[in-house]
Order: structure tokens, then C-alpha cells, then sequence
């Protein structure tokens, strides 16, 4: 019988030839993959994965080394452009090459469309102008208030009072010819600061539309010009805002959702702070805090509820005021004040891609005031305008012609220098 030495010895032989057969087998096999196109390029940036939990991308001959110990690994291709490969890889050659095949991506139809300098004299309404806030935002803001109508004044056949002045001249007429529109809104003396700049604050503005000449029926009302300013939408989707503070006043813009993807409202104001400089920043009772005192502001509100897919419902509300004051040593005081309220409200409605039309309601009062107190002689002239207007205007596309009618009616009460 053999001994226990003997099975022993037996025993660890057995065991070394199991480890010895088992790294053999185990040992790992390496396959380098070349990734090219339909015409044999190598693809650079590649990305190669597989079961097993490894990831390569591929060098500038299109080339990555995989190593298994296995027979087949499941591999995945995937570059920009191409269909994704996936098969599985036999671990037998030293190399392999896989040809990817390019992915077709159909896109829906773009039109992207523009009109050059060439064209637009071409067109027959040669004296309308549609500006953006884009546009507009490329020129130097004057006291850091970005202004509509500053752009206006850099246009052909246009001209200013004076350097800084927001008054303009359209083809040698006045300044109270421009007609002056904010939606369905007309207004009257559009200007802060004595015409510095305008009460029309860039955050609230979408597109400006200013006509010179050729004018239609529907935009008639003034000899010289129409500007017609049109306010943002507001977004239905999420809260956004802004704020800014410049070298005469603050200004604040929200726009909040009020029922989400239906209903929004927006608002933008603007409030100066000179009378808080002239008097807190000088010492008290001095002779500038005596002698002036100017403030402005003014604020937009604009609410929009989106009825149905055809129909929406808007209603915009405008208020804007200055006021200024002086007095000197020689018992001499005078004081300017005018002040615009506005409000209106339109339902838009779409009949078809061919028929569309608006309906609106407006009302507006402006007051214009001066007073003067001279010695105790004290004189005092007002302006004062009220006005009411109703229409509607309907867009008929036919073919190659597009017809524009409707109604409008405007009630107007003019009280002018008033005196006492």
C-alpha cells in the first residue's frame, strides 16, 4: 500500500496541473479593431463598447485593441453621422475591420427669408420701416436709457430740434404732426426730461413700425409721420424680469405666467430719482434744495389670456407723469406738469390661414399744466385732452393680394390754455 507521503505528493501534483490548465485557458485574447467608412476612411473619435464593461475610442487610424478571454464579445460602434453597429465579435484574428454605414437625418423644411437694402427700395411702401429692439439696441443709450424714437432720428428725412432732444421733424414738418400710436393707443407728448428721451421703455417694446410716406387709409391721422409702437407679449411659460438702475432713473420689468400657457401679464416701469438727489444729497434749506425739484415716471402693464387656438384677449394699461419745479431768490416761482393715462383692450381672432381680424377699445386723458407765481401774482394755463375710439381691422389674403379694411371711430374733447 502506498504511503500517506505518497498520496500526499499525489494530491499537490493533481492540484498544480488544474492551475497550471486553468491559466491556459484563461489567458486573455487581444483583437485590434479598425472602424472606416463606406470608403475605407479611417473614423476618428469613434466610440466602441462592450459587454464586458469596456470602452474605447478610436485613435486617428480609426483603430482601438480589445482583449477577452472569451470567444465572442458582444461589441457596440457608435459615431456622429453613422448607424450604431452592434454584432457580436469573434476573438480569433489579430485584427478586424468594421465599416459603418452613414445614418440619413430628414429634416422638416426651413425657410429662412430677408429683404436687402436693393429690395426694399423696390417695394412700393418704400416709406415704412419695421425696426426691432435689436436694432435698436446698437445705439449708445443717452443717460443709460435705451430709447425707440432715438433710433427714428438716425433715419432718412428725419431730423432733430436739437442734440439730445427726443422731438423730431419728418420732411420739414412739426413735431406735433407724428402720430404717436402704443398698440391701439394714441399719445400725446411722448417725452420726459423737457424731450430728452421718450416714455417708451426698451424692455417693454417688441418692434417698432415708423411710416413716412405712402401712407394707408388705416394709418392716417397726421401730415408728417406714424410711429407705431407695439409692446412685448408677455411669457406664459415661466417668471422672468429685469432690472437696471441708469443715471437718472431705475426701471424694473417682470413677466409673470398666471395661468401657465394661457394667460400671462407683464410690468415695466421706470421711476427717476433726481428729486432725491437735489434734495437729500445738499445741505438742508440750501438754495438748490429751495429752488428745483424734478421727478418723472411712468409704467405699462399689459395683460394677454390666450382664449383658444384662434382667439386672444389683451388689455394694456399706460401711465406716465412729470413733474418740475423752481423758484428763485426773486420771489419768482414756476412749475410744468403733464401727466398721460391710457388703457385699451383688443380680441384678436383667426378665422382661417386666409381671413384674420382685431377688434379694440381704447380711452386715454392727457394734461398738460403751467403755473407761475410772480411776486404773489399768480397765473396758471392747462391743456387738457380727452378721447375715446373703437374699430376693427380685418387682414383678407387673395392669391397675391393682401386687403386690409375695418372701421374706426374716435371721440375727442380738447380744452387748449386754459387760463386763470
Amino acid at each position: 500500500m502506498p504511503s500517506q507521503q505518497s498520496i500526499l505528493f499525489g494530491i499537490l501534483f493533481s492540484y498544480l496541473l488544474l492551475v497550471v490548465n486553468f491559466a491556459a485557458l484563461s489567458q486573455a485574447i487581444e483583437n485590434a479593431l479598425y472602424i472606416v467608412d463606406e470608403n475605407d476612411r479611417p473614423l476618428l473619435g469613434a466610440t466602441v463598447s462592450t459587454d464586458q464593461n469596456q470602452i474605447a475610442i478610436t485613435d486617428i487610424n480609426g483603430k482601438v485593441r480589445l482583449s477577452c478571454s472569451c470567444d465572442t464579445l458582444k461589441i457596440n460602434i457608435s459615431f456622429i453621422g453613422y448607424q450604431i453597429y452592434e454584432s457580436d465579435l469573434a476573438m480569433m484574428g489579430p485584427e478586424t475591420t468594421i465599416r459603418l454605414v452613414p445614418s440619413e437625418q430628414i429634416m422638416q423644411e426651413v425657410i429662412v427669408s430677408g429683404s436687402s437694402t436693393k429690395e426694399q427700395l423696390n417695394e412700393l411702401s418704400t416709406g415704412m420701416k419695421t425696426i426691432n429692439m435689436e436694432s435698436i439696441s446698437q445705439l449708445p443709450y443717452l443717460l443709460g436709457e435705451q430709447d425707440p424714437v432715438k433710433y427714428i432720428q438716425t433715419l432718412p428725412g428725419v431730423s432733430t430740434g436739437a442734440d439730445g432732444n427726443n422731438g423730431y421733424y419728418v420732411r420739414g414738418g412739426g413735431i406735433d404732426q407724428n402720430k404717436i400710436m402704443l398698440d391701439n393707443i394714441e399719445l400725446y407728448n411722448t417725452n420726459h426730461l423737457f424731450g430728452f428721451f421718450s416714455m417708451f421703455s426698451g424692455d417693454a417694446v417688441d418692434r417698432v413700425d415708423f411710416v413716412k410716406s405712402g401712407y394707408s387709409a388705416s394709418e392716417g391721422g397726421r401730415l408728417s409721420s406714424m410711429l407705431h409702437v407695439h409692446s412685448q407679449n408677455p411669457n406664459n411659460n415661466e417668471l422672468t424680469g429685469s432690472a437696471g438702475i441708469g443715471l437718472l432713473a431705475a426701471k424694473l420689468h417682470l413677466e409673470v405666467p398666471v395661468i401657465k400657457e394661457q394667460s400671462s401679464i407683464m410690468i415695466s416701469g421706470r421711476k427717476s430719482y433726481i428729486d432725491l438727489i437735489t434734495q437729500n444729497l445738499v445741505k438742508e434749506g440750501s438754495q438748490l434744495q429751495r429752488r428745483t425739484d424734478y421727478k418723472f415716471g411712468d409704467l405699462m402693464m399689459k395683460y394677454q389670456h390666450q382664449l383658444s387656438a384662434k382667439h386672444q384677449l389683451s388689455a394694456t394699461g399706460f401711465i406716465s407723469t412729470d413733474d418740475y419745479y423752481f423758484r428763485n431768490t426773486r420771489a419768482y416761482a414756476n412749475a410744468f406738469y403733464w401727466k398721460t393715462s391710457n388703457a385699451g383692450i383688443s380680441w384678436k381672432w383667426l378665422h382661417s390661414d386666409l381671413l384674420s381680424g382685431e377688434v379694440y377699445y381704447t380711452v386715454g386723458d392727457y394734461t398738460q399744466r403751467f403755473l407761475a407765481d410772480i411776486s404773489g401774482y399768480n397765473v396758471s394755463m392747462s391743456s387738457h385732452i380727452k378721447d375715446m375710439s373703437a374699430g376693427s381691422k380685418n387682414y383678407l389674403t387673395l392669391n397675391r393680394h393682401e386687403i386690409t379694411f375695418g372701421l374706426h371711430s374716435n371721440w375727442r374733447y380738447i380744452r387748449p390754455n386754459s387760463i386763470n
